[in-house]
């Protein structure tokens, strides 16, 4: 159960990434997984760009942090991505090298606590 126009939103922004990460061309990978000792759904996106170099990575997420030259990015995309995942009650983490590019892993309960029956 998800905000499908929500997480919908989350992979056109990670796969905007991952196309601009490769400008030469490249290859992008979606995975789909279930974690049911965790009941979590798992989305893998992994692109064979460039990578995230390890000592920005901390500030990827944060508004307005872009390496993107001016007019091309606002640096907005992965802190929305953040914010619409943690609403969901699920986090985001990324696996990134230059030499083999880089994977976010969405991780999603599979029923978010607001969609939850409300109990008195």
């Amino acid at each position: 159960m998800c905000d499908r126009n929500r997480i919908t939103q989350v992979i056109i922004n990670i796969l905007t990434n991952a196309r601009d990460a490769m400008p030469n061309g490249g290859k992008i990978t979606i995975r789909t997984d279930y974690d049911s000792s965790k009941d979590l759904l798992l989305l893998q996106i992994a692109d064979t760009g460039h990578g995230i170099p390890t000592e920005i990575r901390e500030k990827i997420f944060e508004p307005f942090f872009t390496t993107k030259p001016a007019g091309l990015g606002t640096g907005l995309g992965l802190s929305i991505i953040k914010s619409i995942v943690g609403a969901h009650g699920g986090d985001v983490e990324l696996e990134s090298s230059a030499a083999d590019g880089t994977v976010f892993t969405v991780s999603l309960p599979r029923i978010p606590p607001d969609f939850l029956p409300k109990t008195d």
